[in-house]
Parts: structure tokens; sequence; C-alpha cells
């Protein structure tokens, strides 16, 4: 297992730290574990179209906080958040399942930004640093330091929202969005060549109605499509989901097992994990070639 000093020397460019980040963990480095990666159950549920008009209900489980290394907690670009989620076995979030954690949460953070990206910079951080490794360290001080004082404990219990955002699935990398532009990226490039961040839920957000984009849950990172695949800040943190889900048409009293990516094709069942239409958010990053599956080099 790696350790806070092995992290001090990795490289300062974030897309260089991001590679070296996947080497870690592939190499088993993380502090968690397949098969051991700190699992929560949440649920979602679609009401009163199972049997005889009961709720069809899933049973999702999701990392109750995100990935660390040496117990700090690590960021990576979006493509080596695919690698690593293969590594494991395990799939990237949906935009509905980030909410999800959110609505269900039981250990909140508020939102501890450090800055932006490019100067002119908003203070605290006006140097452009966000990708730096000292940024990571400094970022993972404030969260530990900000539970310490709010749960009395750096490693409370439960459900985290708000340690980072997170790289999602988006449905503008589905079969109708994917090849065109976005006229917004850094690099005016299509949908499916760029990465999708998303989280940093506002305060009582947990009370919205749950629903896709700006004018539903309340967040300050709605889905961004903004960077490329090498984008990595300290923000950008790993979470992933079982790529399992247990369903049940009669209200919770039997499920039966079905696959994630299977969910996502089925017309009926695709909303307990996505605002969109079968087929259209894709079970993982289409830009991303398989390197690994569950743990083997592929």
């Amino acid at each position: 297992m790696s350790t806070e000093e092995d992290l001090k020397r990795l490289n300062d460019n974030g897309a260089r730290r991001s590679a070296e980040i996947l080497s870690i963990v592939s190499q088993g480095g993380a502090d968690q574990k397949r098969g051991s990666m700190g699992w929560y159950e949440i649920q979602s549920k679609i009401a009163g179209k199972g049997t005889n008009g009961k709720d069809i209900i899933a049973k999702i489980k999701v990392m109750r906080k995100v990935l660390t290394i040496g117990g700090i907690r690590v960021s990576a670009n979006h493509q080596d958040a695919q690698h690593i989620a293969d590594w494991y076995g395990v799939k990237m979030l949906t935009e509905k399942i980030s909410d999800l954690i959110n609505q269900q949460a039981n250990v909140r953070l508020p939102i501890l930004a450090q800055g932006t990206w490019t100067e002119p910079a908003s203070p605290p951080t006006t140097d452009g640093s966000m990708s730096r490794l000292f940024r990571v360290f400094d970022y993972d001080r404030i969260v530990t330091e900000k539970l310490v004082q709010i749960y009395g404990n750096p490693n409370p219990p439960g459900l985290y929202v708000n340690e980072g955002k997170e790289w999602i699935l988006s449905e503008k990398y589905g079969p109708n969005m994917k090849e065109q532009v976005n006229p917004n990226s850094d690099t005016k490039a299509k949908y499916k060549d760029l990465s999708c961040n998303h989280g940093w839920y506002q305060p009582n957000s947990e009370k919205s109605p749950l629903g896709p984009g700006p004018g539903n849950v309340k967040k300050i990172q709605t889905q961004g499509h903004r960077h490329d695949m090498n984008h990595n800040d300290y923000s950008q943190l790993l979470r992933f989901v079982k790529g399992v889900v247990y369903v049940s048409h009669d209200g919770g009293e039997n499920y039966e097992k079905k696959k994630y990516s299977d969910l996502l094709k089925n017309p009926t069942l695709v909303s307990l994990l996505s605002y969109y239409e079968a087929n259209t958010v894709p079970p993982r990053h289409p830009f991303v070639q398989k390197k690994f599956w569950k743990g083997r080099s592929v």
C-alpha cells in the first residue's frame, strides 16, 4: 500500500500525476481494495410502476466516500478515472446517482472550493495552481479539518457528500450527441472527446426534487463538458458505483440481480439510474479504450 510520503514524490503536472495515480491503483496501492471499497447502499424508485401498482425499487451500492491513497483524497482526470473504474470492475456515476447520493447522504460537508482555474481568479487562490500537487494536500487537509469541526471525527461513519466533485457519465456521450461539437469547451471538441465533471451541492439541495440540469437539484457544478480528457485539478476526486444492482418489482418484497449496464439500456428501468431515456447514457466513456478488465490488462 502506498503512503502519503509516496504521494509527495508524484509529478507536479496534473495530467502526468493522474497517470501515476492510475499506476499506483493498478498495483494495489490504494486504500480501497477490490471487493472491499466501503460500499454504502442507496435506493432509487419508480413510483407505482411495478406489480399491482407497487413501486419498482433499486438497491444501488456506491462508495461511501472518495478513493484515497495513504489516507489522502487523490484526484485524476476523467480518462484515468474510467481506467481505475475498469481495474476495480466497477462503474462511473450518472448524474442521477450523484444526486441520489446527495439526497441520502448523512455526512454532509459544505462546498470547500479553493479558487478558480485561470487568472484572474477569485480569492483565496489567485495563482492558477489548481492542478498542482500541493493543492491536493491542502484540499485534503481542509476537508479533514472540516469533518473534525462538524462531526468531531476525521472519518465519521456514513455516506459522504461534497468531499469534492466527480467525473460522471453523460447523456451527451450517447449516440445522439457524442459527435456534436461543444462550442463552449476549451478546445471546441466533440462531446465524446470531453470530460464531464459534476457536483458540489448547495445547502438544502437534498430537499430539491430530483431532475436533470441546473433547473432542479442545486449544485455549483452542473454537468460540465468544458475540459478535455487530460484535465485534472484538486477537486476532481474518485468515486464509483457497483456494477450489480438489485431490483424489486413488488415494492421491496423480492429482488433480482441486474447489471448496471443493462439497466441503462432498459426502457422501463433506466430511470432508476438516469434522467434520460434508454441507450442514451453509455455504461463507459466512449473516448476511453479499455486498458483493464477487473484488475487484468486487456
